[in-house]
């Protein structure tokens, strides 16, 4: 076979002539080489009439030595290949060896698209922490001094009404702590003097009390940059599944999501509707999108949120009307309908996440329906049927 196909090569290459297209070349390969891709053909030809026929010999050549490798590969020397063996496994051939040579090289391709993928999400949410950062910085130094404006406010309140105005309205009072010494304190015009101590005690409390807050944030936005530096390092070091799980720490969805799923003609768009045994709308999604759509969108931020944890399933929601107080036997009808609705087996003990919408995010790059609360409570329920009372599904309220 070898030499049946070094002939093809050797009778193609002699029908290249200077200018010859390229795709007239790559038709003739492909004619001598049946099975040959399309792509691969345009390119050996345009090698070989760029450097002579015999370049062909020297590109095939060097694939089957590791020359010609995915990107996962290159950084590395290239891997020997016995032609009757590989990975302790006997081929009973060329094609079969190859096969089995080529799939490990493109799962080196994969793993490696994966990890520049991950250093490029690494550094971009870096890059976004020093942004945040730097803004901080900003907001820092043009934040005025408590202390500053509860003395101009003292020195206005010791002026009284009188307290003389300039044409621009700011006010001009003696300073009380330095004798013979002016302080000028702006006012915006038409603020009387009492409106003007008022707002500046209030800025000075605002102030004291912004400080403390600013400060733990720069110390969360420093130790988030430093994690995140953590993870690029790891993720440019190969390390992809501790970088994954150290980015999902840090509230960055780092897994690929998967194809969505082509909707079947005729699937609706709308929520489930149910009613609870105390007569609250409970709306239940049907997909990964209507889920996000219904939490995000339809919800307001008093309802209640019930989700299975840590299993894929329906989102359920329960319209509270703005009431803070939902019955118990409510509350345990909906977390049973979430049971029911996901991916859990019959018979099984879960815990049910129950949250207001105002205490939910989407995860910062995030597929469709992921969800992060910050505030939620749990209710243990066996999982089963839909429970007993639910009426038949009907169609949702109108979307707002």
């Amino acid at each position: 076979a070898g030499e049946a196909l070094a002939a093809a090569l050797e009778t193609w290459a002699g029908t290249l002539v200077e200018g010859m297209p390229v795709e007239e070349a790559a038709a003739g390969l492909r004619r001598a080489v049946p099975g040959l891709a399309r792509h691969e053909a345009r390119r050996l030809s345009a090698w070989a009439l760029e450097r002579g026929g015999s370049a062909v010999h020297a590109a095939l050549i060097g694939r089957l030595r590791g020359e010609d490798l995915p990107a996962g590969l290159r950084s590395g020397p290239p891997p020997e290949i016995d032609l009757t063996a590989c990975g302790g496994e006997i081929h009973p051939g060329l094609l079969s060896a190859l096969r089995a040579w080529y799939g490990a090289a493109c799962g080196w391709a994969r793993r490696e698209s994966e990890r520049r993928r991950l250093v490029r999400l690494a550094r971009a949410e870096r890059r976004r922490t020093e942004r945040a950062l730097a803004a901080l910085e900003r907001e820092e130094l043009e934040a005025p001094d408590p202390a500053v404006l509860r003395r101009d406010a003292e020195a206005l309140l010791a002026a009284g009404p009188a307290a003389a105005r300039r044409p621009d309205g700011s006010f001009l009072v003696d300073d009380p702590w330095e004798a013979g010494r002016k302080r000028e304190i702006a006012a915006p015009p038409g603020t009387g003097w009492r409106d003007t101590v008022e707002r500046l005690y209030a800025r000075a409390r605002k102030e004291e009390r912004g400080r403390p807050a600013r400060a733990e944030r720069r110390a969360a936005l420093e130790a988030r940059a430093a994690a995140l530096a953590g993870v690029l390092a790891q993720a440019e070091a190969g390390a992809l599944e501790e970088a994954v799980r150290r980015l999902e720490e840090l509230g960055i969805a780092a897994r690929e999501a998967p194809e969505p799923a082509r909707k079947p003609q005729g699937a609706s768009g709308a929520p489930r509707l149910f009613r609870s045994p105390g007569g609250f709308r409970i709306l239940v999604g049907r997909s990964a999108e209507e889920n996000d759509r219904l939490t995000f969108r339809t919800a307001s931020p008093d309802d209640l949120w019930l989700h299975v944890k840590d299993r894929p399933g329906a989102h359920v929601l329960i319209r509270t009307g703005g009431r803070r107080d939902v019955p118990e036997e409510d509350l345990r009808y909906a977390a049973r309908l979430a049971a029911a609705l996901s991916r859990v087996t019959s018979g099984e003990a879960v815990d049910v996440l129950v949250a207001r919408r105002r205490h939910l995010r989407r995860p910062r790059g995030g597929p469709a329906g992921r969800v992060l609360a910050k505030k939620f409570r749990t209710i243990r329920v066996v999982a089963g049927a839909v429970p007993d009372g639910a009426p038949r599904p009907s169609a949702a309220e109108p979307r707002r």
